[in-house]
């Protein structure tokens, strides 16, 4: 199978990372408080009400160091290197910006993916259409599953070769609809058991 993987959220706790950068610069943990349906942090209406907030997610969500500082999702990398093994194409589609692509690939290669880095595509759609960049990228490989974190990217990508589609459940995504062949999945486990291993 051609499997396309998301990064943040997905492979990459970004949103561990982002979050830790909120309690130092705003004292905002949105982990801590019942979060609204929105993807974008920026827009939540607690981080509007902190003079600077919005800003400051913004900020930290193109400052490379952010990226650099945060881990790996639980059994992510253990999840990539066993569907790999087994012989499914991985193919790496993230939204950050261009400025972030070798931060991206120095840190596929701290966390033993540099296998990965031939098939990492940066589609430079952080806060634009994240769903038409990534359904070109999903086109031109045919991908079959995608795995993502965005409810509304699952749901408005077009690619006729899809036949799965797995968001990892966050606060921020759980509420909003996903479409047809799309599932919630609480972690790695549960994505490998809806692929099939």
């Amino acid at each position: 199978m051609r499997i396309g993987v998301d990064l943040d959220g997905i492979v990459v706790d970004f949103p561990g990372s982002l979050r830790k950068e909120l309690i130092k610069t705003i004292g905002y943990d949105f982990y801590s408080k019942p979060a609204p349906v929105s993807f974008y942090i920026n827009e939540w209406p607690e981080i509007k009400a902190i003079p600077g907030g919005s800003e400051e997610v913004v900020r930290i969500s193109q400052d490379q160091s952010a990226y650099k500082k945060a881990k790996p999702i639980h059994d992510a990398i253990k999840s990539l290197n066993t569907l790999r093994e087994l012989g499914h194409e991985l193919w790496f589609i993230t939204a950050r910006p261009k400025n972030l692509t070798q931060t991206t690939i120095d840190w596929f290669e701290q966390y033993d993916l540099a296998w990965a880095i031939p098939n990492l595509i940066v589609c430079d759609a952080l806060f634009s259409d994240r769903a038409k960049a990534k359904s070109i990228a999903c086109n031109a490989h045919e991908i079959e599953i995608l795995i993502d974190d965005q409810a509304e990217t699952i749901k408005n990508i077009v690619c006729p070769s899809l036949k799965l589609k797995l968001l990892i459940a966050y606060p921020w995504n759980v509420g909003e609809q996903i479409g047809p062949k799309a599932y919630f999945c609480k972690d790695w486990q549960e994505i490998l058991d809806r692929i099939g291993l």
